[in-house]
C-alpha cells in the first residue's frame, strides 16, 4: 500500500465546548508506513464490510470522493472540507465523540484508493528529557491520535478502477468487526448494504428479534416468536416469508402492530430465498448452559464470541459464566 497525501480536520460533536477547524492546507508529515499498515490491517483480516451508494438518494459524501480522486491541490482541500462539514452537520446527537477526520489517497494493488479515517482525540502525557536540567518532565498532549494499541475507530475505504469508484467497504470498531452504526453509515455516508438475500435474511432476523422485545407482548409469546424464529432459519426450507411467520408465531393481540412495523422494513413482503451466512449463524446458534442452584440459561454463540456482555473465564480449574445485562423482559411468576 501507497500513501500518496493526507489532509486532517478536527470535527467536534455540534453540541461540544469544541471548536471545529478545519486544515487550509494538506499535511505534510505523517508517517505512511504506519498508517498504510493501520489500514491494511483492517482490509485483510476482513473487518470491513462492502457497502454501495443508495440510488434514490445520491451520496453527498460519496461525490465528493469522486471529485477529490482527480483534484488537484486546491480542489482536495476544497471537497476535503466539505466532507468534513457534511460529518460536523451529521453529529448533531448525544453520544457522537469528538474526533479528528483523516483522508488519505493512495495506490493499493495497482488501483487508487481514498481513505476516510474518524478517530477520537485522546489527551495523554510524554515523557520529555529535559537536557539542561537533565530530567524528565511530563509534557501535556492534548490531542493523541492513535497508538499502536489504539483501535481505528471508523473508516471507509473507496477503491477505484481506471478513474471509476468500484467498491466501497467500511468499518466501526465502536461498535463491533460485524456490524457499522446507522450514523457512519446512513446519515453521514448515505450509503447501504447491499440488497442481497443475504441482507433480506439478516434484516429478517433483526426485525423479528427487536419485535419479540416489545414490552407489549407476554413474555411467554416472545419466547414463542423467538423459538420460532430459530426455528425458520435453522430449518431446511429454502425461502422466507413475513406473513407466513405472522401467520404461524405472531399472536392475534399484536398481528396487526407486526404488520404496521413490517411495512416501515425494506423486507419483501412476498416470499424470498433464504440466504444464512456465517455471521448470522453464529447469531442463531444457541449454547446452552446449567449453572449452579438450577439455573439454566440459553446464550447466542455470537455473544459468547464478542465477549462484551458475557464471557468464559477459567478459574482454579473450573469454568465461570459472566453476564452482566439489561433485563429487557421478565416472565411472570408461575
Amino acid at each position: 500500500m501507497k500513501l500518496e497525501s493526507a489532509i486532517i480536520h478536527w470535527v467536534p460533536n455540534k453540541n461540544s465546548d469544541s471548536s471545529f477547524e478545519l486544515s487550509e492546507n494538506r499535511s505534510i508529515l505523517f508517517d505512511a508506513k504506519f498508517w498504510g499498515k493501520r489500514i491494511e490491517e483492517s482490509l485483510l483480516k476482513n473487518y470491513t464490510i462492502e457497502v454501495q451508494d443508495i440510488p434514490e438518494t445520491p451520496s453527498t459524501v460519496i461525490q465528493n470522493i469522486r471529485l477529490i480522486k482527480s483534484a488537484n491541490d486546491k480542489g482536495f482541500i476544497e471537497y476535503s472540507q466539505r466532507i468534513a462539514s457534511i460529518l460536523y452537520d451529521a453529529q448533531n446527537k448525544a453520544g457522537i465523540s469528538d474526533g479528528f477526520l483523516i483522508i488519505f489517497t493512495g495506490e493499493r494493488n495497482g488501483k487508487d484508493f481514498v481513505c476516510m479515517l474518524k478517530l477520537e482525540g485522546m489527551q495523554g502525557s510524554e515523557a520529555d528529557f529535559n537536557k539542561q536540567r537533565k530530567a524528565y518532565e511530563m509534557k501535556s498532549l492534548e490531542k493523541v491520535l492513535i497508538t499502536n494499541k489504539t483501535k481505528v475507530f471508523k473508516m471507509a475505504f473507496f477503491e477505484f478502477d481506471n478513474g471509476n469508484l468500484m467498491h466501497t467497504y467500511v468499518m466501526d470498531d465502536q461498535i463491533n468487526r460485524q456490524e457499522v452504526s446507522k450514523f457512519w453509515l446512513v446519515r453521514f455516508l448515505g450509503c447501504r448494504f447491499p440488497h442481497t438475500t443475504e441482507y433480506y435474511t439478516r434484516s429478517f432476523y433483526e426485525f423479528i428479534s427487536k419485535f419479540a422485545g416489545n414490552k407489549r407482548i407476554d413474555s411467554v409469546e416472545s419466547l414463542k416468536i423467538l423459538s420460532g424464529l430459530y426455528a425458520e432459519l435453522t430449518s431446511n426450507n429454502k425461502t422466507l416469508s413475513l406473513a407466513k411467520f405472522a401467520e404461524e408465531y405472531i399472536p392475534d393481540t399484536a398481528l396487526e402492530e407486526f404488520n404496521k412495523e413490517s411495512d416501515k422494513t425494506d423486507i419483501p413482503k412476498a416470499k424470498f430465498p433464504k440466504s444464512v451466512n456465517e455471521k448470522l449463524r453464529k447469531l442463531i446458534k444457541i449454547r446452552k448452559f446449567t449453572l449452579e442452584e438450577g439455573i439454566t440459561i440459553q446464550i447466542p454463540q455470537a455473544s459468547l464470541d464478542s465477549k462484551v456482555i458475557v464471557r468464559i473465564e477459567e478459574v482454579k480449574g473450573e469454568r465461570i459464566l459472566i453476564l452482566k445485562s439489561k433485563i429487557i423482559k421478565e416472565s411472570p411468576s408461575k
